[in-house]
Protein backbone atom coordinates (compact mmCIF):
# COMPACT_ATOMS: atom_id res chain seq x y z
CA UNK A 1 0.00 0.00 0.00
CA UNK A 2 1.42 3.43 -0.96
CA UNK A 3 1.58 6.39 1.42
CA UNK A 4 -1.53 8.09 -0.01
CA UNK A 5 -3.60 4.98 0.64
CA UNK A 6 -2.31 4.81 4.19
CA UNK A 7 -3.25 8.43 4.77
CA UNK A 8 -6.69 7.87 3.33
CA UNK A 9 -7.24 4.89 5.58
CA UNK A 10 -6.09 6.89 8.61
CA UNK A 11 -8.45 9.82 8.10
CA UNK A 12 -11.16 7.51 6.73
CA UNK A 13 -12.66 10.10 4.43
CA UNK A 14 -11.96 11.53 1.03
CA UNK A 15 -13.18 14.55 -0.92
CA UNK A 16 -12.66 15.18 -4.64
CA UNK A 17 -13.52 18.40 -6.48
CA UNK A 18 -13.85 18.75 -10.24
CA UNK A 19 -14.66 22.29 -11.45
CA UNK A 20 -15.83 23.34 -14.90
CA UNK A 21 -16.41 27.05 -15.55
CA UNK A 22 -18.61 27.94 -18.51
CA UNK A 23 -18.91 31.48 -19.94
CA UNK A 24 -22.27 31.97 -21.72
CA UNK A 25 -22.72 34.51 -24.49
CA UNK A 26 -25.86 36.40 -23.45
CA UNK A 27 -26.00 37.63 -19.88
CA UNK A 28 -27.06 40.56 -17.69
CA UNK A 29 -26.11 42.18 -14.43
CA UNK A 30 -25.86 39.83 -11.44
CA UNK A 31 -28.84 40.20 -9.15
CA UNK A 32 -30.40 38.73 -6.04
CA UNK A 33 -33.91 37.34 -5.70
CA UNK A 34 -36.17 36.55 -2.76
CA UNK A 35 -35.71 32.78 -2.46
CA UNK A 36 -35.90 30.81 0.76
CA UNK A 37 -33.07 28.44 1.78
CA UNK A 38 -33.26 24.93 0.35
CA UNK A 39 -34.68 22.26 2.65
CA UNK A 40 -34.15 19.15 0.55
CA UNK A 41 -31.85 16.42 1.83
CA UNK A 42 -31.06 12.75 1.49
CA UNK A 43 -28.72 10.17 2.99
CA UNK A 44 -25.92 8.80 0.84
CA UNK A 45 -25.02 5.28 1.93
CA UNK A 46 -23.61 3.58 -1.13
CA UNK A 47 -20.87 1.86 0.86
CA UNK A 48 -19.91 1.83 4.55
CA UNK A 49 -20.40 5.61 4.79
CA UNK A 50 -23.63 7.30 5.88
CA UNK A 51 -23.63 10.99 4.90
CA UNK A 52 -26.27 13.73 4.96
CA UNK A 53 -26.38 15.48 1.57
CA UNK A 54 -28.00 18.94 1.30
CA UNK A 55 -28.65 21.41 -1.53
CA UNK A 56 -27.61 24.68 0.16
CA UNK A 57 -23.85 24.52 -0.40
CA UNK A 58 -23.14 22.75 2.90
CA UNK A 59 -22.97 19.06 3.72
CA UNK A 60 -23.31 16.72 6.72
CA UNK A 61 -25.00 19.14 9.14
CA UNK A 62 -28.14 21.20 9.64
CA UNK A 63 -29.85 22.03 12.98
CA UNK A 64 -31.00 18.79 14.56
CA UNK A 65 -29.26 16.58 11.97
CA UNK A 66 -25.58 15.73 11.84
CA UNK A 67 -24.61 12.72 9.74
CA UNK A 68 -21.10 11.91 8.52
CA UNK A 69 -20.80 8.45 9.97
CA UNK A 70 -17.93 6.12 9.08
CA UNK A 71 -18.54 3.23 9.28
CA UNK A 72 -22.30 3.30 8.86
CA UNK A 73 -23.81 2.34 12.20
CA UNK A 74 -20.59 2.93 14.12
CA UNK A 75 -21.94 5.96 15.95
CA UNK A 76 -18.97 8.22 15.09
CA UNK A 77 -19.30 11.32 12.89
CA UNK A 78 -16.01 12.24 11.24
CA UNK A 79 -16.81 15.83 10.21
CA UNK A 80 -19.02 18.62 11.53
CA UNK A 81 -19.58 20.53 8.30
CA UNK A 82 -18.32 20.80 4.74
CA UNK A 83 -19.20 23.95 2.77
CA UNK A 84 -18.53 25.03 -0.81
CA UNK A 85 -16.87 28.46 -0.91
CA UNK A 86 -15.94 30.53 -3.96
CA UNK A 87 -15.13 34.08 -4.91
CA UNK A 88 -13.46 36.36 -7.40
CA UNK A 89 -13.43 39.83 -8.87
CA UNK A 90 -15.93 41.22 -11.39
CA UNK A 91 -14.95 44.62 -12.80
CA UNK A 92 -12.67 45.08 -9.78
CA UNK A 93 -15.45 44.28 -7.27
CA UNK A 94 -15.02 41.34 -4.89
CA UNK A 95 -17.90 38.86 -5.03
CA UNK A 96 -18.21 35.71 -2.95
CA UNK A 97 -20.52 32.82 -2.13
CA UNK A 98 -19.77 31.17 1.20
CA UNK A 99 -21.34 30.19 4.50
CA UNK A 100 -20.96 30.78 8.19
CA UNK A 101 -23.13 28.83 10.61
CA UNK A 102 -26.65 28.86 9.06
CA UNK A 103 -26.22 31.74 6.63
CA UNK A 104 -25.59 29.85 3.41
CA UNK A 105 -25.34 31.75 0.14
CA UNK A 106 -26.71 29.17 -2.28
CA UNK A 107 -30.36 28.57 -3.15
CA UNK A 108 -32.10 25.83 -5.20
CA UNK A 109 -32.41 26.10 -8.94
CA UNK A 110 -30.71 27.34 -12.11
CA UNK A 111 -29.85 30.79 -13.45
CA UNK A 112 -31.43 31.71 -16.76
CA UNK A 113 -28.48 31.87 -19.18
CA UNK A 114 -30.23 34.52 -21.32
CA UNK A 115 -31.22 36.94 -18.55
CA UNK A 116 -28.76 36.09 -15.77
CA UNK A 117 -31.69 35.92 -13.34
CA UNK A 118 -32.36 33.32 -10.61
CA UNK A 119 -35.77 31.64 -10.34
CA UNK A 120 -38.60 33.79 -9.06
CA UNK A 121 -39.55 30.78 -6.91
CA UNK A 122 -36.59 28.59 -5.96
CA UNK A 123 -38.81 26.13 -4.08
CA UNK A 124 -39.77 24.58 -7.44
CA UNK A 125 -36.22 23.21 -7.59
CA UNK A 126 -35.84 22.33 -3.91
CA UNK A 127 -34.95 18.68 -4.37
CA UNK A 128 -31.99 16.31 -4.37
CA UNK A 129 -31.99 13.22 -6.59
CA UNK A 130 -30.47 9.94 -5.47
CA UNK A 131 -29.95 6.93 -7.71
CA UNK A 132 -27.99 3.71 -7.38
CA UNK A 133 -26.68 0.96 -9.58
CA UNK A 134 -29.32 -1.34 -8.11
CA UNK A 135 -32.05 1.14 -9.16
CA UNK A 136 -30.84 1.00 -12.76
CA UNK A 137 -30.43 -2.79 -12.74
CA UNK A 138 -33.93 -3.27 -11.32
CA UNK A 139 -35.48 -0.98 -13.94
CA UNK A 140 -33.64 -2.73 -16.77
CA UNK A 141 -35.04 -6.01 -15.47
CA UNK A 142 -38.62 -4.73 -15.61
CA UNK A 143 -39.23 -3.05 -12.25
CA UNK A 144 -40.91 0.35 -12.00
CA UNK A 145 -38.40 3.23 -11.81
CA UNK A 146 -37.74 4.87 -8.49
CA UNK A 147 -39.16 8.38 -8.14
CA UNK A 148 -35.75 9.99 -8.57
CA UNK A 149 -34.94 7.87 -11.62
CA UNK A 150 -38.30 8.69 -13.20
CA UNK A 151 -37.88 12.43 -12.52
CA UNK A 152 -34.15 12.68 -13.33
CA UNK A 153 -33.85 16.35 -14.50
CA UNK A 154 -31.86 16.00 -17.71
CA UNK A 155 -33.04 19.44 -18.83
CA UNK A 156 -31.47 21.11 -15.81
CA UNK A 157 -28.14 19.43 -16.42
CA UNK A 158 -28.35 16.19 -14.44
CA UNK A 159 -25.74 13.95 -16.13
CA UNK A 160 -27.48 11.74 -18.70
CA UNK A 161 -26.51 9.60 -21.67
CA UNK A 162 -28.61 8.56 -24.63
CA UNK A 163 -29.20 5.02 -25.88
CA UNK A 164 -25.84 5.12 -27.70
CA UNK A 165 -24.01 6.12 -24.54
CA UNK A 166 -23.43 9.72 -25.67
CA UNK A 167 -23.73 12.47 -23.09
CA UNK A 168 -26.76 14.77 -23.26
CA UNK A 169 -25.89 18.34 -22.25
CA UNK A 170 -28.61 20.96 -22.69
CA UNK A 171 -27.40 23.74 -20.40
CA UNK A 172 -26.67 26.12 -23.30
CA UNK A 173 -30.23 25.92 -24.61
CA UNK A 174 -32.91 28.42 -23.49
CA UNK A 175 -34.01 27.52 -19.99
CA UNK A 176 -37.70 27.81 -20.86
CA UNK A 177 -37.28 25.03 -23.43
CA UNK A 178 -35.64 22.54 -21.06
CA UNK A 179 -36.48 23.40 -17.43
CA UNK A 180 -39.10 20.65 -17.10
CA UNK A 181 -37.37 18.14 -19.38
CA UNK A 182 -36.83 14.84 -17.57
CA UNK A 183 -35.04 11.70 -18.65
CA UNK A 184 -36.64 9.63 -21.43
CA UNK A 185 -36.18 6.13 -20.08
CA UNK A 186 -38.29 4.56 -22.82
CA UNK A 187 -35.92 6.01 -25.45
CA UNK A 188 -32.96 4.35 -23.73
CA UNK A 189 -31.67 7.38 -21.85
CA UNK A 190 -30.00 6.64 -18.52
CA UNK A 191 -28.35 8.69 -15.76
CA UNK A 192 -24.60 8.91 -16.14
CA UNK A 193 -23.95 7.10 -12.89
CA UNK A 194 -20.64 7.62 -11.12
CA UNK A 195 -19.89 5.11 -8.37
CA UNK A 196 -22.51 2.72 -7.01
CA UNK A 197 -24.75 5.41 -5.52
CA UNK A 198 -24.97 9.04 -6.61
CA UNK A 199 -26.81 12.19 -5.50
CA UNK A 200 -27.36 15.23 -7.76
CA UNK A 201 -28.71 18.74 -7.08
CA UNK A 202 -28.72 22.22 -8.62
CA UNK A 203 -28.26 25.57 -6.87
CA UNK A 204 -27.36 29.20 -7.54
CA UNK A 205 -25.86 32.07 -5.56
CA UNK A 206 -28.28 34.81 -6.73
CA UNK A 207 -31.41 33.59 -4.95
CA UNK A 208 -31.22 36.11 -2.13
CA UNK A 209 -28.90 38.48 -0.25
CA UNK A 210 -25.42 37.40 0.80
CA UNK A 211 -25.58 37.97 4.56
CA UNK A 212 -22.33 36.13 5.33
CA UNK A 213 -19.93 37.80 2.91
CA UNK A 214 -21.90 41.05 2.40
CA UNK A 215 -21.03 41.03 -1.31
CA UNK A 216 -23.06 40.91 -4.47
CA UNK A 217 -23.71 37.46 -5.85
CA UNK A 218 -21.02 35.97 -8.04
CA UNK A 219 -23.57 34.81 -10.60
CA UNK A 220 -22.91 31.06 -10.60
CA UNK A 221 -25.10 28.06 -11.18
CA UNK A 222 -23.71 24.96 -9.47
CA UNK A 223 -24.48 21.34 -10.27
CA UNK A 224 -23.50 19.26 -7.27
CA UNK A 225 -22.78 15.54 -7.27
CA UNK A 226 -21.93 13.29 -4.35
CA UNK A 227 -21.09 9.65 -4.94
CA UNK A 228 -19.75 6.54 -3.27
CA UNK A 229 -18.27 3.22 -4.41
CA UNK A 230 -19.25 -0.11 -2.88
CA UNK A 231 -15.71 -1.38 -3.26
CA UNK A 232 -12.91 -2.50 -0.89
CA UNK A 233 -11.11 0.15 1.15
CA UNK A 234 -10.05 2.86 0.72
CA UNK A 235 -13.01 3.49 -1.60
CA UNK A 236 -15.39 1.80 0.81
CA UNK A 237 -14.87 4.53 3.41
CA UNK A 238 -14.85 7.49 1.00
CA UNK A 239 -17.39 10.05 -0.17
CA UNK A 240 -16.59 12.06 -3.28
CA UNK A 241 -17.96 15.47 -4.27
CA UNK A 242 -17.90 16.98 -7.74
CA UNK A 243 -19.18 20.43 -8.67
CA UNK A 244 -19.84 21.78 -12.13
CA UNK A 245 -19.81 25.57 -11.91
CA UNK A 246 -21.38 27.66 -14.67
CA UNK A 247 -20.65 31.36 -14.46
CA UNK A 248 -23.57 33.46 -15.72
CA UNK A 249 -22.15 36.91 -14.96
CA UNK A 250 -22.03 40.00 -17.15
CA UNK A 251 -18.27 40.57 -17.09
CA UNK A 252 -15.38 38.11 -16.79
CA UNK A 253 -14.86 36.52 -13.38
CA UNK A 254 -11.20 37.13 -12.55
CA UNK A 255 -8.78 35.86 -9.90
CA UNK A 256 -11.36 33.32 -8.83
CA UNK A 257 -10.82 30.65 -6.17
CA UNK A 258 -12.93 27.63 -5.26
CA UNK A 259 -12.54 25.48 -2.17
CA UNK A 260 -14.18 24.03 0.93
CA UNK A 261 -14.73 25.42 4.37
Amino acid sequence: MDSSSKNLRRIRTNVAIVVLVVLPLRITQAQSGSCQPGQAETILRGNSVRALILNNGAQFWRPGRWVSEIPDGGGVNVAVAHTLTLGGFVDGELRMAAARELRHEFWPGPIDPETGAPPTDCSVYDRVYRISRSDLDAFDQGAAPSDDLRDWPTGLGAPTVDAAGLKIDLVHHPLANRATRTIDLDAGERPLLVGDEMVWWIMNDLGNEHQTTSTAGVGVEVHGTAFAFDQPEPLRTAVFFRHRILYRGESPLESAYVGYY
